[in-house]
């Protein structure tokens, strides 16, 4: 589902074509605006992972995010909010959309598992209301009331630094965190050799750093547009290097927002956050 009216985007479906590209090679299967039932309400993305018998093979683990590549569970609802803030609501549909895919699928509460992914930072007080705290896992958080339980919260800004968190941090709503994640999943794809990953992801690069800033002149974003975007201006647009090497396809403006952002992004995210929970 869309996450806000004012934006036409359907993030969600963008992030499942990165997902599907680097996931399906693999055996985990990627649906997005998957169908709970008969009708609507339709949830963001599904993965069901295909192997049976011994958990996360190698080759999924080197790429499944945190939070994901911890579970046992062979079916994972994410609900995917890149512009709406983490809220109650948010939960609730999760948890709307997980209880009729088990009960459709006749599968036990061990056998899936869900999320709730979000873009931006929540507040702090945000995170306490709903009873919310940190886990061991970097940028996962759990909470103590028992009817929120099932759902485990993805804070993409907050994600450890690691290739196989560059999927969903480059959707993080922080630039900085944006521009250390695509290198690392551009070369990825190149040394596993996933040619529609890679025109995803470059894309979107495009799209994030270079053809425009945010998503306000766009109408409506598709993962088409993305793929023929990646198609046309290929690899080259980002760099295989290092993330501090990055900063030389930067424009001076671009380079001079990413260190602002970097050290003010996430006191003005808690602003906002507090703004809109008031």
């Amino acid at each position: 589902m869309v996450d806000s009216k004012a934006s036409k985007t359907k993030w969600h479906e963008l992030l499942g074509e990165v997902l599907e590209a680097m996931l399906s090679p693999v055996g985990i299967e990627v649906h997005t605006e998957y169908l709970v039932s008969s009708t609507p309400p339709e949830m963001d993305i599904l993965l069901i992972q295909n192997n049976t018998n011994n958990g996360w093979t190698e080759a999924q683990l080197e790429r499944l995010p945190d939070g994901i590549r911890q579970s046992k569970a062979r079916h994972h609802v994410i609900e995917f909010k890149m512009t709406e803030s983490f809220n109650g609501r948010a939960l609730r549909q999760a948890l709307g959309y997980e209880f009729f895919y088990s009960a459709s699928k006749e599968i036990s509460e061990s056998e899936i598992q869900c999320y709730l992914l979000s873009s931006k930072t929540p507040s702090k007080d945000r995170l306490t209301t709903l009873g919310y705290q940190e886990t061991k896992v970097r940028g996962i958080y759990e909470t103590v009331f028992p009817e929120l339980n099932r759902v485990k919260l993805i804070v993409a800004n907050e994600l450890a630094d690691e290739s196989y968190n560059a999927s969903l941090k480059c959707f993080a709503s922080r630039k900085a965190e944006k521009a250390k994640a695509f290198p690392m999943l551009q070369e990825k794809s190149v040394e596993w050799k996933a040619q529609r990953l890679e025109w995803s992801i470059s894309g979107l690069y495009m799209h994030w750093f270079t053809l425009k800033q945010g998503d306000d002149m766009v109408p409506q974003l598709t993962r088409e547009q993305i793929i023929e975007t990646g198609k046309v201006f290929g690899r080259g647009y980002i760099s295989i290097l290092p993330p501090q090497e990055l900063r030389g396809l930067l424009t001076d403006q671009q380079q001079h927002l990413l260190t602002q952002e970097g050290k003010l992004e996430g006191k003005l995210e808690g602003k906002l956050e507090g703004k809109l929970e008031g």
